[in-house]
């Protein structure tokens, strides 16, 4: 059973690598078709650390790139990240080893541990 504990760690951490290489990357693509406002005719610029366009104010104000491609993208971050698919993995994984566990002591008599 604690093998299969291991190949389960496994299998979150490679899932917590594709979901964060996918964020990283939708907030790349966000910045690369996105269009950053220009706000009292100051132009703008996509900050990648932020993912967000920042423009220098004094008070270091961001603000969201604009147009259909970029709001897409920011849909499918929320849906890959905390808010959507990431967020179930808690409750995932606690369900597996509780299955795990489970079977465990229902198949205690047919084979050892």
């Amino acid at each position: 059973m604690f093998s299969n504990l291991q190949e389960l760690g496994i299998g979150v951490i490679g899932f917590a690598l594709i979901v964060g290489v996918g964020l990283i990357i939708l907030v790349g693509m966000e910045g690369g078709i996105g269009n950053c406002p220009s706000v009292d005719g100051n132009t703008t610029s996509w900050n990648m650390t932020l993912g967000k366009c920042n423009f220098d104010n004094g008070n270091g104000s961001v603000l969201d790139a604009e147009g259909v491609g970029a709001v897409n993208l920011r849909a499918m971050q929320d849906e890959l990240g905390s808010d959507g698919l990431a967020g179930w993995t808690p409750a995932v994984i606690a369900l597996v080893v509780g299955l795990m566990f489970l079977g465990a002591f229902v198949f205690k008599g047919k084979r050892t541990i």
